[in-house]
């Protein structure tokens, strides 16, 4: 059995590998789990780390505090909207042009968060005739394995961090039971870096895979969906 269908110990500060030459992006790094995630990651000496979010202000924040944390680090704020395809390539020129100095490697990984909440769609999946928004949690493990198998140099794998409770359960009338950030960023710092992380796969905390749905995994569905987004987008 691999180590990897079993729940495995794992302490940031001691088991992330050095960063050097590495260069992070991270989309909504200015809040929750990817905030916490951009701090662990930034004391192992990457190259550059980039934080991508809508807001400015909280990005800028989260900046300054990685700066203060590690002031031979290069951290950069991203502005990045995923509503507007515009912005999207417009960031993505930015962080292309911007990050071309960091040193060459052949080790791309992208790691994309999803949720347990993909195991419970309805029927088939998607509806597809009544769909006015992208599924996101389906979608999105979907997509990471639709990805990999079109560019097979990048490693791409969708994680479950678990139930954490972050500042997007806050008001007065919720009440959210989970870990806290530290341990919540675990699964975000620690899959992606393994040496035998298996491509396309689906993890939860922590470095346990093999657990997505049938539905996840269905080629057909996936080009479906994948067919469907290209219309705005345009092919990749």
């Amino acid at each position: 059995m691999s180590v990897f269908s079993r729940r495995i110990p794992f302490n940031p500060s001691g088991d992330i590998p050095s960063l050097w030459g590495k260069v992070i992006l991270i989309t909504g790094g200015n809040t929750g789990t990817g905030k916490q995630s951009a701090l662990e990651l930034s004391k192992h000496q990457p190259s550059q780390i980039w934080i991508a979010a809508r807001s400015a202000g909280n990005a800028n924040a989260t900046v300054v505090e990685i700066r203060e944390q590690s002031p031979a680090l290069s951290a950069q704020l991203l502005e990045l909207d995923f509503a507007s395809f515009y912005l999207i390539k417009n960031a993505a020129r930015t962080f292309l042009e911007s990050s071309s100095s960091a040193p060459p490697t052949s080790d791309v990984r992208a790691a994309i968060v999803s949720s347990v909440v993909h195991r419970f769609g309805p029927p088939g999946g998607i509806q597809f005739d009544s769909l006015k928004t992208r599924p996101k949690a389906f979608q999105r493990n979907t997509d990471t394995d639709k990805t990999t198998r079109y560019f097979p140099q990048l490693k791409g794998m969708f994680i479950h961090p678990g139930t954490v409770k972050t500042d997007l359960h806050n008001s007065a009338d919720e009440v959210l039971l989970g870990r806290g950030l530290k341990k919540g960023q675990k699964v975000s710092c620690g899959s992606p870096r393994r040496k035998n992380v298996v491509n396309g796969e689906y993890y939860r905390p922590v470095g346990i895979f093999g657990k997505g749905s049938a539905l996840s995994r269905d080629m057909k569905l996936a080009e479906k969906l994948w067919r469907l987004t290209e219309g705005p987008r345009g092919p990749l």
